[in-house]
């Protein structure tokens, strides 16, 4: 199985008594780690618990595309240290899968129970052809990036003949590199060569050194860049006020057959955002991320972009989800009568907000 998962423990009292703290960061299960753990898993269950114990924790896998963003993984952190997922009985894992494909692939196979920041045009594409997803919550309502330039780059002029990394050709960073590029007034297909980076964290090192001469990053690495000498041309929240940019979601499966644990997750992600929506919890997490073993330069910047997104209320934006659709049946991806209506499932939202008392 390879070397074992590193596990941080929590403060005394913010899990049951017994159970340890998940593994995250860099000690996250992999996916093929997890393979294994699972047919480890197999021999006859042992006795329940003795009567008046409390009931075991039911196992929930999430799948996460990295183990080290701050944007797509900080809120699953804040529920895990604060106990809101064993408050709704649950013991979540966290598979590390490499990318939303792959948590796309985890969901048919069932390795992976529920994708806890799924970027929504995957999962529009995986419904328009077919595939059997769903968003059952929000996750992030805005378009986090930036259009960055390297260190000495100050002008859009200045990318002309130039490189502008993006993650891959034809998902968002790619769509949304381009609308930046031209709302600078650059061809994309003309003026500029679009390269594949993967992930934001290595398109930021790999534009701070010079490799490229602009990339479409995450905001929580925009304060890096610019410290390092490089130039923000475009915030595409300023493009795009209204986006929904990532989700949580299951498989079709997995919501007919546990329901009650998909609203459970979907419960303490609520709990969860609206705790770091609180003022004057901003030590406390910054705690939580050391606890996490994220690294996170300037804190307090990325910690504003991720917050300025988070649903209070859980929800998927209609209009933002719109969006997506439009841009996504604009470019021919997907078909002209797609609705947005066909990828959501908000049964176990509702549920979870009734349960908060959050008006609907």
């Amino acid at each position: 199985m390879g070397s074992a998962a590193t596990v941080i423990r929590p403060r005394a009292g913010d899990f049951p008594a017994g159970r340890a703290a998940l593994p995250r960061g860099p000690g996250a299960w992999p996916l093929a780690a997890l393979l294994l753990l699972v047919a480890a898993c197999g021999a006859p269950a042992a006795p329940g618990p003795p009567a008046g114990t409390a009931p075991p924790l039911e196992r929930l896998v999430s799948g996460a595309g990295t183990a080290t963003s701050f944007g797509t993984t900080f809120p699953r952190h804040v529920a895990a240290y604060l106990g809101y997922f064993a408050e709704e009985g649950l013991d979540v894992q966290v598979v590390i899968t490499g990318g939303d494909a792959n948590t796309l692939a985890g969901l048919i196979g069932g390795d992976v129970h529920i994708a806890e920041a799924l970027g929504t045009d995957g999962l529009v594409l995986a419904d328009a052809r077919g595939q059997d997803f769903y968003a059952v919550g929000g996750y992030l309502n805005a378009l986090n990036y930036s259009l960055m330039t390297a260190p000495g780059i100050t002008s859009a002029a200045a990318l002309r003949g130039g490189t502008v990394a993006v993650a891959r050709p034809g998902d968002t960073t790619d769509r949304y590199a381009r609308a930046a590029l031209r709302y600078l007034g650059l061809d994309p297909d003309q003026d500029v060569a679009m390269v594949a980076a993967q992930s934001s964290p290595e398109r930021t090192r790999s534009l701070v050194a010079g490799y490229f001469q602009g990339a479409l990053i995450g905001r929580s690495e925009n304060a890096f860049v610019r410290a390092h000498g490089g130039t923000e041309l475009v915030d595409l929240r300023d493009l795009y006020p209204d986006y929904a940019n990532r989700v949580i979601a299951v498989s079709g499966s997995m919501l007919a057959e546990r329901p009650g644990a998909v609203k459970g997750f979907v419960k303490a992600m609520i709990r969860a955002y609206r705790w770091l929506l609180e003022p004057g919890h901003r030590a406390e997490a910054a705690e939580i991320v050391r606890w996490a073993d994220l690294t996170v330069d300037y804190f307090d910047e990325a910690y504003d972009d991720l917050v300025r997104g988070l649903p209070p209320d859980g929800a998927v934006s209609t209009r933002g989800l719109a969006v997506v659709v439009q841009d996504l049946q604009a470019s021919g991806q997907i078909p002209a009568d797609f609705t947005p209506e066909r990828v959501l499932r908000l049964g176990p939202l509702q549920e979870a907000q009734r349960e908060l008392g959050i008006a609907q």
